[in-house]
């Protein structure tokens, strides 16, 4: 049992971060930094590297002494070093550098000056106003520790959808070796493509008996598992609590229901799917009540049961419906993968069209391009079309909202190009009466073709801006501009509400990455599905459109009447 590349550079980041809380050698701590970012940016899988030879290929910016504690990671989940750090520093202040604005730095001057040990006791000093007076803490840093310690502590015990994805897709590949198990899937808030996931709930075709013996030899387990009748429960090392029901197969259907739908979905239906007996698959539950059969993600008593009998539900977007991708950053700012080597993912990925769009100045710490940068720009995109042909290359900027919602490059340089995306990074505590008529002010821009990250929120780490977005949708609507459902899953903006409300108004939506590597140009998948629990259809996502119809309406919207 291996791991994967993205479990390898969380941990080394995580030894970084202990270790600079511990006021360890700094040196160390950026050499253990950069193995973490080279290896998320791999090209190839290091678990296959490694069965494949018993060993790894030479990877510049790792020493030999990272490399073993990277094999020993592959093998087992995690090194001497790490545990060693562990055991010096208590989970509960490892914990706090969740809290974004709280750097290991910070975390230490928490832990030094202030005794602070846990979220709990730092959420104490938020309370008392006493955050302030610690050194290091500018009135900025306490307005962003206090907002993000909200948001953490609203979900505090739940997990994003890839890590838990990882978790399904290991313990899928450990029971699927067993004999006798033909079938393992997700249930439960995974598999309705929830935003976050408290536990993770996993049906299998199989004995109990027989899989939990098999639980008790998988290295991603924290302690043994334990069978209560049909079901088996354990933890992953990461601390997700894990749920395997078995089930037979003639009665697969019937339980990957119940334990799917919410609860309100389910109880509404329970007495009549009861009447029906056991069901070996979905299709044949629902077509046994009357109803057209419902995706996972629309089972939430949302109006779904009522549209299912009158055969009346959405045909939901489906990731072969994107034609492209609007939004990625690259190292002319601070992407890690070059123009190119963008362009070549995409092409490779089936697009017909793509768009570069970098930061602008303001976000300094991306390197934002400034006026002086800006044909340097355009000529990189022209590089990149004559060196990676057949995907269109559009030539877009992310461009800064700032505080009054001018933006933050002049008109006559964004008229130049074939998309101008709109954004907030800055100034997050203004008012809603300030933020709200600061974003209306951008969308007025006749350049602007997409509000991008609406909200503005980080999932777990920043609440959303204090911004009207149902004055926001009146706008887009009236205006033209088209809202970027972003598939980072640490955003996943718009939430699936206003997706929803977006679509009912006929307001384009554009599903993108916002990818600042080739590797997140796959998370497609995530704003894919968080459309689908939006009930978009393909109609509603203006990246499903083909090459020349989509070039044209980005066009268009500069020449429409009263933008």
């Amino acid at each position: 049992m291996a791991f994967s590349n993205a479990h390898v550079a969380r941990q080394l980041e995580r030894l970084a971060g202990l270790l600079e809380i511990g006021g360890e050698n700094p040196f160390k701590i950026r050499a253990y930094r950069t193995a973490a970012e080279v290896i998320e940016g791999l090209s190839y899988a290091l678990e296959d590297a490694y069965a494949s030879t018993g060993g790894l290929p030479r990877i510049a910016g790792v020493g030999p002494a990272i490399e073993a504690k990277i094999i020993s990671m592959l093998k087992t989940g995690t090194f001497e070093a790490l545990e060693r750090a562990r055991r010096d520093i208590p989970e509960s202040v490892l914990e706090m550098l969740r809290v974004r604005g709280l750097g290991p730095a910070r975390v230490r001057t928490l832990l030094q000056d202030k005794g602070v040990k846990s979220v709990e006791e730092l959420a104490v000093l938020v309370e008392k106003g006493e955050l302030a007076q610690v050194k290091g803490f500018s009135p900025e840093t306490v307005s962003r520790v206090r907002r993000s310690l909200f948001e953490y502590m609203s979900l505090r015990g739940r997990v994003l959808r890839p890590p838990a994805g990882e978790v399904l897709a290991d313990i899928k590949s450990h029971l699927l070796g067993l004999a006798g198990v033909e079938r393992v899937e997700a249930a439960g808030s995974f598999r309705r493509a929830r935003e976050t996931v408290g536990n993770l709930d996993v049906l299998a075709l199989g004995e109990p008996s027989a899989i939990q013996e098999r639980l008790r030899t998988w290295k991603s387990a924290a302690g043994d598992p334990i069978r209560t009748g049909q079901c088996v429960r354990l933890a992953h090392f990461s601390g997700l609590e894990i749920r395997v029901t078995c089930v037979k197969k003639d009665a697969w259907g019937s339980l990957h229901w119940f334990l799917t739908g919410s609860a309100a979905h389910v109880g509404k239906l329970a007495e009549r799917a009861a009447d029906l007996g056991p069901m070996p698959d979905e299709e044949s539950l629902y077509a046994g009540l009357g109803l057209q059969p419902v995706p996972p993600e629309l089972r939430e008593d949302w109006g779904e049961i009522e549209l299912a009998a009158e055969g009346r539900l959405p045909r939901l977007l489906d990731r072969g419906d994107v034609r492209g991708d609007l939004h990625m950053h690259t190292t002319l700012t601070d992407g890690r993968s070059s123009m190119p080597e963008m362009a070549r993912r995409a092409r490779a990925m089936g697009y017909e069209y793509m768009a570069f769009t970098d930061h602008t100045k303001n976000v300094a710490v991306a390197r934002g391009l400034g006026d002086e940068r800006f044909d340097e720009y355009l000529a990189a995109v022209d590089e990149a079309r004559n060196a990676v042909p057949g995907v269109t290359i559009l030539a877009g900027l992310e461009v800064d909202i700032l505080a009054d919602g001018a933006l933050d490059l002049p008109d006559e340089l964004l008229s130049r190009l074939d998309l101008v995306i709109a954004s907030v990074h800055s100034h997050f505590d203004q008012s809603e009466e300030r933020v709200t008529a600061r974003v209306l002010k951008a969308m007025a821009n006749p350049n602007v073709h997409m509000l991008a990250h609406p909200s503005g929120r980080l999932i777990g780490q920043r609440s959303p801006l204090l911004l009207d977005l149902d004055k926001v949708l009146d706008a887009a609507e009236k205006l033209g501009v088209m809202l970027e459902l972003n598939s980072n899953p640490e955003r996943l903006d718009l939430s699936d509400e206003y997706c929803r409300k977006a679509a009912a108004r006929g307001i384009p939506i554009v599903v993108s990455t916002d990818a600042h590597s080739v590797e997140q140009l796959e998370n497609m998948r995530w704003g894919v599905d968080q459309g689908r629990r939006g009930w978009l259809e393909p109609g509603h996502v203006l990246n499903t459109l083909p090459r020349d119809e989509l070039v044209a309406r980005l066009a268009s919207r500069r020449r429409r009447p009263g933008s």
